[in-house]
């Protein structure tokens, strides 16, 4: 990236003003597309074409084209093209946003300072090294170091929340003692020598080398380049990162250091992989079992077909002269003619649908306006859409304690100091154990330099040391260093005395109230310990690698024998609903993990107050266990298991029980019912081919029109199936949320078990024996059916058989929905009537086979009266089913609606 740089490890060495090989330099151009106009077509087919069932349809409808007109190519032909086509256009239009969305941040205008003088430039034109100008509630193009600012003490404000969802305004700041020159955007005196960037969002290591001698070598260490020993130490605390947001300060001025795809953001947003759903798992064995299946039938049906050539045929002279049936061109030829016909039972067109339905769920939770945050404007993000399904199938979840479940707003409550506890009443400390009341103002000595400890040390301690130091001299030259930590890390470097173990006993009690203690000590540095330390300190903090190792290396030198000052005490309220949201959540089934690094009696006592821990609930304390395997054992006597984690973001926690709960059920239940309604149906319409071949020779003859295998998958009975599955709701949202124990009904699958589906499939079977034989029936003895006399021909046996199946395939559907609306309706009767319209249409070609067939079916009588009663027969198990679920289905009492 920077233009010192020979390898990918090598550290990068950044002229601050960009003047030398600017043209050298990579651009901030941002590109997060898939494909080109060019690349998109074949990309996106092979894509497609890597999913067996895809490739399997394709090679069967190659193979089409060259076999017997058992079956026209069109019928894979067509279905296999439309499910291609919608794919991809669902992957170009994601595509198309992608790509309007790069064109909008790229060509974003942004303020540069080059050769002096104030440019206003394109984003994608920004080059490492470029003084790029952002001014107040302006986002950064790129990552920057801070090179100046407008705010006091060369700092500005920034909020993360297109980071880490995080609204707190964060602070960066200028390196210490630098100043931008007017000059430095003509001259590039100053280098910036730092570490190739990462997808680290917490983590930066560099340096800032000064002055027009500064050493050209990129080494890392104190004597990399002459400039290494006059450099400046550069950390997070003075790197801006693209995404971030300027808040409260003018102006500022940065060094562009990580551009385009190397930015921080853009690393922590490339593509890692699909996620794969437990839905695949059996959606792939409904496939097989389907598959399997239809090689039994095919297998079968050859054989039989064997027989009846070698044994029945030669019997039947009108038939023609027998053909050579023991070629291998005619064995192969006469085993993929009923591959061809029976193929149609492996549903291709349900991956589409799998597909819309995961669009679908995506957009009801991103609309859910209950999981919307109205303070910080963000809805539900659904970043993985194929992982809809899996919140109904949560069974762990690990949870950290600090801003999810509570607010992160430390509110400073108690402190111990001289000896005694204080609460902080307004400006005032009380003591509650002699009623004393302390002005802030009017402190004795001893608390007075307890609360300037607090006052010094007031960011947020370094959490691998789990401590925080700082060394200054005050105006009588005495050196002090002060630090704040967790009171494991600060008592032992303290001196003994009797403070120690009054210290610890109060911070127990105030742990035993749920709240987060720290520890402050002081203590003072001779002149020959601080010299030291300071050589120590700027060697390692310019150092490129193990930078914190060496820090933390070098506080151990001073860190020794401090004096205890006093604890503290702050309160970190919960959000709203926690408890009620965590109650709900161990009521679906849910084993939860609440991480926290607070102590043992704090995390017990705030696991009470947020119910994570229920009255009366057996309890297991595991303390200073650091043995992978020894914690392995003691887990597994609580029943333990490993975390699935979901790629979903909500604002607040309360809003994981809707989540969970509500779409979580909703989608796999919903998953389910569009998976086993595809198999269903495609049973009955197969089921019928397969019984005709009892009565045609097994000569592997279609007994349907193609145009209704074309149709059928894609008009007849898919819309009003889809919809329903996108649509129905087997409880309402507010029986969901006050009984949480539903969840428990759809874990591990259960709606999509292999019983489930064999008794899908089982009804398949009944059906599409009823309606066979029904038909057969009325057409075997006396098939003078018309009004003017004339016997039913082929095609109106296949007319027959494939109305009965549009019907009840579609009126099954009243049956088995638990939410229907006017539009699902609308929807199934419209179906209905597109099956009559396109076949009315068809019969009117004088050319089609189906000529004036649906004419006459129309106008006979019979065939009504046949329709109705075969019709009505399917379906009344269905009924009897339903109408018994209901009688004895215990439905769970309304409950109050759930926010």
């Amino acid at each position: 990236m920077g233009a010192g740089q020979k390898k990918k490890g090598d550290p990068l060495r950044i002229q601050i003003g960009g003047i030398e090989g600017r043209q050298k330099q990579p651009l901030n151009r941002v590109t997060t597309t898939k494909y080109t106009w060019l690349t998109f077509l074949p990309l996106n087919f092979y894509e497609q074409f890597r999913r067996a069932v895809y490739f399997y349809f394709l090679i069967i409808t190659i193979v089409s084209f060259f076999v017997n007109e058992t079956i026209s190519p069109y019928v894979s032909l067509i279905p296999l093209l439309f499910v291609m086509v919608i794919t991809a256009l669902k992957e170009g239009l994601e595509d198309l946003s992608r790509s309007k969305s790069d064109k909008l941040v790229n060509t974003a205008r942004v303020t540069v300072i080059r050769n002096g003088k104030e440019e206003v430039i394109n984003s994608q034109f920004i080059v490492p090294g470029d003084l790029v100008v952002v001014r107040n509630d302006g986002d950064l193009p790129c990552d920057l170091v801070l090179l100046q600012s407008s705010g006091a003490d060369g700092k500005c404000f920034v909020t993360t929340a297109n980071l880490d969802g995080e609204t707190n305004l964060k602070t960066i700041s200028v390196p210490p003692n630098y100043v931008l020159s007017p000059k430095d955007g003509l001259q590039g005196k100053d280098f910036i020598v730092c570490e190739p960037s990462t997808s680290d969002l917490y983590s930066f290591n560099g340096r800032l080398e000064l002055g027009a001698g500064a050493g050209h070598g990129t080494g890392d260490g104190a004597g990399a380049g002459a400039g290494a020993s006059d450099a400046l130490p550069l950390t997070i605390e003075n790197l801006l990162l693209r995404g971030v947001r300027v808040k409260g300060t003018d102006r500022v001025v940065g060094c562009a250091i990580y551009t385009g795809m190397h930015t921080k953001l853009q690393l922590n947003s490339r593509y890692t992989g699909n996620k794969s759903a437990s839905s695949e798992k059996y959606i792939n064995r409904f496939m097989v079992a389907l598959i399997v299946g239809m090689v039994v039938v095919v297998v079968v049906l050859y054989l039989i077909e064997r027989h009846k050539e070698t044994k029945v045929v030669p019997t039947m002279p009108y038939l023609g002269p027998p053909t050579n049936f023991n070629s291998a061109l005619q064995i192969f030829e006469d085993f993929l003619s009923f591959l061809l016909l029976f193929n149609y039972m492996v549903p291709i067109s349900a991956y589409m649908n799998i597909e819309l339905y995961r669009i679908f769920g995506m957009y009801f939770m991103h609309n859910d306006l209950k999981l919307y945050d109205e303070d910080t404007d963000q809805p539900c993000r659904v970043n993985a859409s194929n992982l809809n399904e899996e919140l109904g199938q949560v069974n762990i979840l690990f949870s950290d304690k600090t801003g999810t479940l509570t607010k992160n707003l430390m509110k400073f409550v108690n402190c111990f100091v001289s000896d005694k506890d204080f609460q902080l009443q307004n400006t005032h400390l009380l003591c509650e154990a002699t009623g004393e009341q302390f002005d802030l103002e009017k402190l004795d000595t001893e608390a007075t330099v307890f609360f300037e400890a607090l006052a010094v040390c007031h960011t947020v301690e370094v959490s691998e040391r789990k401590r925080m130091s700082v060394v200054l001299r005050d105006r009588s030259g005495t050196i002090w260093l002060y630090s704040k930590g967790a009171e494991n890390a600060i008592f032992p470097r303290c001196k003994a005395c009797p403070l120690l173990k009054q210290a610890d006993e109060q911070i127990t009690k105030y742990a035993q109230k749920g709240l987060r203690t720290l520890a402050v000590a002081r203590r003072t540095l001779t002149e020959e310990e601080f010299g030291n330390f300071e050589v120590l300190y700027r060697r390692a903090n310019t150092q490129l690698s193990n930078r914190n190792e060496l820090i933390r290396e070098c506080y151990e030198t001073v860190e020794i024998e401090l004096d205890l000052l006093g604890a503290t005490a702050l309160e970190d309220a919960l959000q709203e609903k926690v408890g009620e949201t965590l109650e709900a959540l161990q009521a679906a089934g849910l084993k939860i993990w609440v991480l926290t690094g607070d102590k043992v009696e704090t995390a017990y006592n705030i696991g009470l107050a947020c119910r994570h821990i229920p009255p009366g609930s057996k309890q297991h304390f595991i303390v200073d266990v650091t043995g992978p395997e020894e914690l392995l054992a003691r887990l597994q006597e609580i029943d333990a298991a490993d975390p699935e984690c979901a790629d979903f973001a909500i604002a607040r926690f309360e809003m994981l029980r809707r989540l969970l709960l509500v779409h979580g059920h909703y989608n796999s239940r919903r998953l389910a019912f569009l998976v086993l309604f595809y198999c269903y149906k495609n049973i009955i319409i197969t089921g019928c081919m397969a019984l005709f071949q009892l009565y045609n020779l097994f000569s592997a003859t279609n007994v349907y029109n193609s145009l209704y295998l074309w149709l059928f998958d894609l008009v007849y009975i898919s819309f009003s199936f889809t919809y329903l599955a996108f649509s129905d709701k087997k409880y309402s949202e507010e029986t969901l949320l006050s009984h949480p124990e539903l969840y428990k009904r759809i874990a591990h699958n259960r709606q999509a078990s292999m019983g489930v589906f064999c008794l899908w499939i089982l009804n398949g079977f009944v059906q599409c024996f009823t309606i066979f034989y029904f038909t057969y029936a009325v057409l075997n003895d006396q098939n003078v059916l018309f009004n003017m006399g004339q016997p039913a021909s082929f095609q109106t046996f296949g007319t027959m058989l494939i109305t009965v199946i549009v019907i009840v395939g579609n009126l099954k559907l009243l049956l088995v929905a638990r939410y229907m609306s006017y539009l699902n309706l609308a929807l199934i009767f419209a179906s209905i009537a597109a099956f009559m319209l396109t076949t009315y249409l068809y019969n009117l070609v004088q050319s089609g086979e189906l000529y004036d067939v649906y004419n006459q079916f129309l106008a006979s009588l019979p065939l009504w009266l046949f329709t109705i009663v075969c019709s009505a027969a399917c379906l009344l198990p269905d009924l009897v089913v339903r109408v018994a679920k209901e009688v004895f289905r215990k439905t769970p009492p309304a409950g109050k609606s759930a926010a």
